[in-house]
């Protein structure tokens, strides 16, 4: 059975970086660039958990919190993943409903244990 995890990153390097890392640790990386292409991939998936870029083309990462709260789909646990000026942010994150959040740039090893967890 896959292990599918979906990827919400605009930014196409570090969508592949994500992607290298997740597949090596034997996870299905499902990657979405955008809010919907994210709701595109829940329509069809069930997800293990999510990773979130709190900054997206055109929209943000409280935007795929606020419709998943109204259109329903089955990410898993969400991760966000902020900067520093978003990460004043992820108080309301939390309250719409992501798990935890990791401030980029991060190690690889500190995401594989937010993953593991």
């Amino acid at each position: 059975m896959a292990r599918c995890v979906l990827m919400v990153q605009a930014e196409v390097a570090r969508q592949r970086h994500l992607s290298t890392l997740l597949s090596q640790w034997g996870y299905a990386p499902v990657a979405a660039r955008s809010v919907e292409d994210a709701f595109a991939a829940l329509g069809h998936t069930r997800f293990l958990f999510s990773l979130v870029d709190a900054e997206l083309d055109g929209a943000d990462g409280l935007e795929f919190l606020r419709r998943l709260r109204i259109q329903g789909g089955d990410p898993g646990p969400i991760i966000m993943l902020s900067d520093v000026a978003t990460s004043k942010r992820m108080g309301e994150a939390m309250a719409l409903g992501a798990e935890d959040f990791l401030q980029k740039p991060f190690k690889a090893n500190i995401l594989l244990l937010k993953v593991r967890e």
